[in-house]
């Protein structure tokens, strides 16, 4: 069986050389579509990130770069075949009808509600299924801690999401702690409170926050246990989850929350933001995917090897 580098390879050039995670899924499936077996999507996003120099998890052979949050190119040595996207029928995806986002918003947001006592169990429910959407990990078991309240070091959610086992040589999975700041039924108010709400989290990594809750000081000391035997691969993830995306300058302080958190914590910390727009984006994507078949021309160049990766 080829190496995941190499089959993630092969489908970014069936995909054109540019594709989202998405994308990526729905090609690997095709290519190898018997060995797709427990957490298999963490497997493809770590080892992308593992082959690109704009992710902390580099490995030194720079495969991908990050077009987009959630979105990859291939950058091979040569020029790569190109993917011709032609649909089934003419005007085919012009018949396609989706959800409006509202719609969507408001079913997905009734699924959180339903039965809940507390605004409290509301934000943890908000938080978990974002992310779990956001993975994409209903196939995958996650270690999830509510931490929300009074000490709770600016963490609402701790999620662990454990690599999957993988048979093959050139993958070394590593874990992912998912520390959330859940804004359900509020926005950060401008970029001081994007800032202000990071720095807790960071305060509370590093020790200088000291007024913790029994559960938050529990899951710090787990943190920092987690961080002293990381492997390289490994990283901690300050995750904020919205309903509606952030602003320019609030993901332009998501970088300086960033550079802070690395300068203190080190290179396994990470910053992230989710919306419920990045979900719906993501499904009509795949929507339009599903619809399509794509065709694959090869106009010029043949990879013979992936930069330092012979392949089989």
């Amino acid at each position: 069986m080829n190496r995941w580098v190499d089959d993630i390879c092969s489908a970014f050039e069936e995909l054109g050389n540019e594709a989202s995670f998405a994308e990526l899924y729905l090609a690997l499936r095709r290519i190898r579509p018997t060995s797709l077996v427990g957490a298999w999507k963490a497997t493809v996003r770590r080892v992308v990130q593992d082959f690109s120099r704009d992710s902390a998890s580099f490995r030194g052979v720079h495969l991908f770069s990050k077009v987009a949050f959630g979105r990859w190119r291939f950058v091979g040595r040569t020029m790569q075949p190109t993917t011709v996207s032609v649909p089934q029928e003419e005007n085919m995806t012009d018949q396609l009808e989706f959800s409006p986002y509202e719609e969507f918003r408001d079913s997905w947001l009734e699924s959180v509600q339903t039965g809940a006592t507390s605004t409290v169990q509301l934000g943890n429910r908000f938080a978990e299924k974002i992310v779990k959407d956001w993975l994409d990990a209903d196939d995958a078991p996650l270690d999830v801690i509510y931490c929300d309240g009074s000490g709770d070091g600016g963490i609402d959610i701790a999620i662990l999401d454990s690599a999957s086992a993988s048979n093959d040589d050139d993958v070394t999975a590593g874990d992912t702690w998912y520390l959330v700041q859940s804004k359900y039924g509020t926005a950060l108010s401008g970029v001081s409170s994007v800032l202000v709400e990071g720095q807790k989290v960071i305060d509370s990594l590093d020790g200088s926050r000291k007024n913790l809750s029994s559960l938050g000081a529990a899951i710090i000391e787990r943190l920092a246990n987690f961080r002293q035997n990381a492997s390289p691969q490994d990283r901690i993830v300050l995750t904020f989850a919205t309903i509606d995306p952030l602003s320019t300058d609030q993901q332009r302080a998501l970088t300086d929350l960033q550079v802070m958190g690395r300068n203190r914590i080190g290179a396994i910390f990470d910053v992230e933001s989710i919306s419920l727009r990045t979900i719906y984006n993501r499904l009509v994507n795949e929507q339009e995917l599903a619809s399509t078949r794509r065709l694959t021309v090869n106009l010029r160049g043949n990879l013979g090897r992936v930069d330092g990766f012979n392949q089989h």
